[in-house]
């Protein structure tokens, strides 16, 4: 019961007024009584006082007890509403009831009624309390059926819809309506359709059970949404009494799951390792090839610092130092890209390796340096065949030209000496 209830009590016999109000503040301690001696002021009274329930008479002049309460329901269609009148009969409590009073009861004498009286104001009240507590979560929740991002609905045995949430709209653009007794699977990609039914099925059978699948659904547009739909089996719940579906939709996160996977086997047929150092120097990202290195997943690379490949050998720690000294000096902007040539002791078939870094940021996570590594082996070696065959080519060429050096200077001076002398 409510701590506080404040009564409007209407009559135009104000000496009845001021008993009954004293009657009623004395029996109950937590009523308050207003009074007004007519139906108008008694409206005015409403519409400035909070008020928890009137009481009137019946017998009044201009406005009579059953013409007030309906100017009351216009703007207080649950407002507790109690006759109370001189004038009884069956047919006037018939009429107040149908009227929409809460309860009719008769003026007497003897304070037993004012008692009883009492005892109806604080029924009535309790009970519009719990009504309108009644009314409010009903509001609330379908506000929030209506505005949220997934949408609930009910399936029979047969999957035939039982009921829905106005948010199916929002994620597939039917009315609710539209949807109710259909069949749920009509909706679904041919693709999944199986898998869906295969689901659904595999829960019927056992009261209070989960399943869980992804599918495409048709829109209202004729696109394909992908949905989450998580299934419950309430059957034999005596309120549900069917499978309670949470309905998600998903195709964003396919969308770019789809496209991660597309990067990653992008990445992961490139014939260079990819590596993403924080500023700490620590692994953030790496390729497969990482795995191939140390034979390590390359999801347990992550988080560890450079260090680790001196620590398995792979590099030594000179190498590392120097990697890391052009890790700092990219993220404190002394330069723009660092190429490096390494000597890994794995893989075998990769005598050297070059690693080329440079800085990358990332909104909201901070700054990073990106590396790329390639075998570059076989490269290193043509460029060293390439300088063996020009030094060997240099000294052939100087061999040659001392070799004909002396023969061109003979011809040169019996060229002079023929000029001089005429002699050919």
């Amino acid at each position: 019961m409510a701590d506080h209830v404040t009564v409007l009590h209407v009559d135009d016999d104000q000496d009845f007024l001021e008993l009954s109000a004293e009657f009623l503040e004395r029996e109950r301690g937590h009523i308050d009584v207003l009074t007004a001696t007519s139906a108008g002021e008694g409206l005015e009274t409403l519409d400035s006082e909070p008020v928890d329930c009137v009481v009137s008479d019946y017998q009044m002049p201009e406005t009579d007890g059953l013409q007030f309460l309906e100017a009351v329901r216009v703007d207080h269609p649950n407002l507790p509403f109690i006759l109370f009148t001189g004038k009884g009969s069956e047919e006037l409590a018939s009429d107040a009831i149908s009227a929409g009073a809460t309860d009719y009861l008769q003026k007497d004498t003897g304070t037993d009624r004012y008692a009883l009286l009492a005892n109806r104001i604080e029924h009535a009240v309790e009970r519009y309390v719990a009504e309108q507590e009644i009314r409010e979560t009903r509001q609330r929740f379908r506000k929030l059926l209506s505005n949220a991002a997934d949408y609930i609905h009910v399936l029979d045995a047969e999957g035939t819809v039982e009921y829905v949430t106005p948010s199916v709209e929002r994620v597939l653009g039917y009315e609710p309506s539209a949807l109710v007794g259909d069949d749920a699977f009509e909706q679904v990609h041919p693709e999944d359709l199986e898998a869906a039914v295969r689901e659904f099925e595999s829960i019927l059978d056992e009261p209070g059970a989960e399943a869980t699948a992804e599918l495409r659904a048709r829109h209202a547009d004729g696109s394909w949404r992908w949905l989450e739909v998580r299934e419950r089996n309430l059957l034999s719940d005596p309120v549900i009494g069917g499978v309670v579906g949470n309905v998600r939709d998903v195709t964003e996160r396919k969308e770019q799951q789809a496209e991660i996977d597309w990067h990653r086997a992008i990445i992961r047929n490139m014939g260079e390792g990819v590596y993403v150092f924080d500023a700490d120097c620590g692994f953030q990202f790496v390729t497969f090839r990482a795995e191939d290195l140390s034979g390590i997943s390359e999801t347990n690379w992550r988080g560890r610092h450079l260090s680790y490949l001196s620590d398995i050998g792979v590099l030594s720690d000179d190498e590392v130092a120097d990697i890391e000294d052009a890790i700092q000096r990219l993220l404190a902007g002394e330069a723009d890209a660092e190429r490096l040539e390494l000597r890994p002791s794995l893989p075998e078939e990769a005598e050297i390796v070059e690693i080329r870094l440079q800085p990358f940021s990332i909104e909201n996570r901070g700054e990073f340096v990106l590396g790329t590594t390639r075998d570059i082996t076989e490269q290193t070696e043509r460029k060293r065949d390439l300088e063996r065959q020009n030094e060997r080519l240099e000294e052939f060429a100087s061999i040659v030209s001392h070799d004909l050096r002396n023969p061109l200077n003979v011809v040169e001076g019996t060229l002079e000496l023929a000029e001089e002398t005429g002699d050919p």
